[in-house]
């Protein structure tokens, strides 16, 4: 609202301009000071309402960009000074302009002069919008002016981008050409000049007085497809896989290892998990799952079902989550087995009439295998991570 109580004071501040300069003749006239026809005719041989556009008005936006000099601004001051002066005289010509204040004088010269007790300047844009329209639709159609206005834009957004994704995890950040290319994919000049278009139509009525309010729609649904296969890219990344597997499913698994009664000498790594996680859930799997869950999650957003349900099922990867697994501590707990010293025939025979259950002995007992231990032992490590995964 404010910019467009801005715009709108544009022409009333040129009038007024222009009625400070007959106030200030009037008060070194004489003889001609009662004659409105008298500064009417001067300020047309002065050709002051073309000097408004050239001069005074660049001038004034040469001073509003030194007061402005603030880099947060998405669109440079200099590009839009070069471009408004001819917006406006396309919008209010001079002719317009000439007749506003021919009017005004003949209002305010009887006040001046005593011959009123009040005066009343009414300057009515009614008849002017549909040229204030058009004139910000050229303009904004001008390959140019337009294209120079969505770099500005899109170097703006990539600035802002950049403050937002230093929060997020690196393996999700883009770089500046990645996310330069995903922002033009998403909103493409022609779908942006469309937008602009709409709510230029938009607003006119009200401005027109023919609206007792407007109201601004950005149609993002028809973007909607080309959003979803930039984030689809985003998360199909190999860094992307990388950071879900690393980061959050192997710092997860491990935590839950840690809580698992697993029998001494079997020490798990984070490194030993990955391995199995790529076994168990490789990259095609994840990116079915990436496919699933975004295409809900859009499908939410372009109003095309009322709920979102997200569901992993994960029923058909036990069998092989616990055969990696069972392997993978099977292993472990076998090279910790034979890294054992061997026992003497004393802790043999200790052994067999006594043998530690849910641990291995801290020797290898003579004439036995490592599956015979085990099985003395009461240890059975496929039971042990069946019940984990189950979990």
């Amino acid at each position: 609202m404010i910019f467009f109580r801005r715009f709108i004071a544009i022409p009333l501040a040129l009038v007024f301009i222009l009625l400070f300069i007959v106030l200030l003749v009037v008060n070194r006239a004489s003889a001609t000071a009662g004659n409105p026809d008298f500064y009417i005719e001067r300020l047309h041989e002065a050709d002051i309402y073309n000097f408004m556009y050239d001069d005074i008005m660049p001038a004034a936006l040469d001073q509003l960009e030194a007061d402005m000099d603030n880099p947060d601004l998405p669109v440079d001051i200099a590009l839009l000074k070069e471009r408004l002066p001819r917006i406006m005289e396309e919008a209010l010509p001079p002719e317009w302009l000439e007749a506003q204040v021919a009017q005004a004088i003949e209002e305010i010269m009887p006040y001046l002069m005593g011959d009123t007790d009040d005066f009343t300047i009414a300057i009515s844009l009614d008849d002017r919008v549909a040229a204030v329209a058009a004139a910000l639709k050229d303009s904004l159609h001008d390959e140019v002016f337009f294209n120079d206005l969505y770099e500005q834009g899109i170097d703006f957004a990539l600035e802002e981008y950049a403050e937002i994704q230093a929060d997020l995890p690196e393996a999700l950040r883009l770089s500046d050409a990645e996310a330069d290319a995903a922002l033009r994919a998403v909103l493409p000049p022609d779908w942006i000049h469309a937008q602009v278009d709409a709510a230029v139509d938009a607003v006119m009525p009200y401005l027109a007085g023919e609206a007792e309010h407007f109201t601004l729609r950005l149609d993002v649904s028809e973007r909607m497809a080309a959003l979803e296969d930039v984030v689809t890219d985003i998360l199909m990344r190999p860094g992307t896989y990388d950071y879900a597997v690393n980061d959050m499913a192997v710092s997860y698994l491990g935590d839950k290892i840690n809580e698992i009664d697993i029998p001494d000498g079997i020490v798990i790594y984070d490194s030993d998990i990955r391995g199995v996680i790529d076994e168990v859930l490789p990259a095609g799997w994840y990116e079915a799952r990436v496919n699933d869950v975004v295409g809900q999650v859009f499908s939410y957003l372009r109003g095309d079902r009322e709920t979102i349900e997200i569901s992993v099922y994960l029923g058909d990867l036990k069998p092989a989550a616990i055969d990696a697994l069972t392997g993978m501590a099977d292993r472990k707990l076998e090279d910790y087995y034979n890294s054992l010293p061997a026992g003497t025939l004393e802790q043999t025979a200790d052994f067999v009439l006594h043998p530690p259950q849910d641990s291995l002995p801290e020797y290898r007992p003579i004439g036995f295998f490592y599956w015979e231990i085990k099985l003395l032992a009461g240890i059975d490590i496929e039971e042990i991570v069946a019940a984990a995964v189950n979990d």
